[in-house]
């Protein structure tokens, strides 16, 4: 139980950062546990990328460490709301010059056409830099899982830890059948069509809330289970028994009509 306890604090955060910092220039910089999501996101994106030491993996995926944790840094996707916001916002700039330039409309229905994205460029900005929280970083072990929940620019350190023990929130694997959508171009018309096949789903659910967080999902549009769909869960199983530093076995769960067969971790006390 003593990792655990050691896994509630900002100096815990930082001797976990330790642990993981494996000589990356990144992690041994003093000021790593200052930065904000958004400032490595802008600034280290390239050393990000260089951190998994498993070959063919991107930086948001599991790391074993040599004190019995394994972690999983989750990207903030209020980054990725921003940036789409700003191309609005830029439209808002061209647009109404546009509009003057052509003289369609007067030069005061140009300027409430401006205020208008710009006033809701501002509360989309704000809302994903100081309210939006979205867990970044995650701890297993064999005692239970810290969520670590923040802003998209707090610093590293001043993250919030939330514990949860397995029976309250699963670590899961699920070969379903799965809907998605996707974009169809017909000449020069977009569509958003909705899919129907199957998927295997690696993926964190809160119980209590009922909330599921994807980590990983391959998915194939069939009328029946591909056998890609079915190498992936095996590989997920796989992926997992190597990945995680503690000794556990899977527990079959969620029994409906649309899951053909599901996992959980469930650690085992030695």
């Amino acid at each position: 139980m003593n990792s655990m306890i050691e896994l509630t604090g900002i100096e815990s955060l930082d001797k976990l950062i330790y642990d993981y910092k494996g000589g990356m220039e990144l992690f041994t910089d003093t000021n790593f546990l200052n930065s904000s999501l958004f400032y490595l996101n802008y600034v280290n994106s390239d050393n990000l990328e260089k951190l998994s030491s498993i070959p063919n993996l991107k930086w948001q995926t599991f790391h074993k460490l040599d004190n019995g944790n394994t972690i999983y840094l989750n990207p903030h996707n209020s980054y990725n709301r921003i940036f789409i916001s700003v191309i609005f916002y830029s439209i808002s700039l061209i647009l109404p010059l546009f509009l003057m330039i052509n003289q369609e409309y007067p030069w005061e229905i140009n300027i409430y056409i401006y205020l208008i994205f710009f006033i809701l460029f501002l509360i989309n900005l704000i809302y994903n830099l100081f309210f939006c929280k979205k867990v970044v970083i995650i701890s297993f072990h064999e005692d239970g899982i810290f969520l670590y929940k923040g802003t998209l620019i707090q610093s590293i350190k001043t993250l919030k830890p939330k514990s949860f023990s397995y029976k309250e929130i699963f670590l899961k694997i699920s070969k379903q059948e799965f809907l998605w959508k996707t974009h169809h171009a017909t000449g020069q018309d977009v569509f958003i069509v909705e899919r129907k096949g199957f998927a295997s789903i690696l993926s964190i659910e809160i119980i209590k809330n009922n909330e599921e967080m994807i980590i990983e999902n391959y998915h194939e549009e069939s009328v029946v289970c591909p056998e890609g769909v079915n190498r992936e869960y095996i590989r997920h199983k796989i992926y997992l028994k190597e990945i995680l530093s503690f000794s556990f076995e899977f527990i079959p769960c969620d029994n409906n009509d649309s899951i053909l067969e599901a996992v959980r971790v469930f650690p085992i006390s030695v």
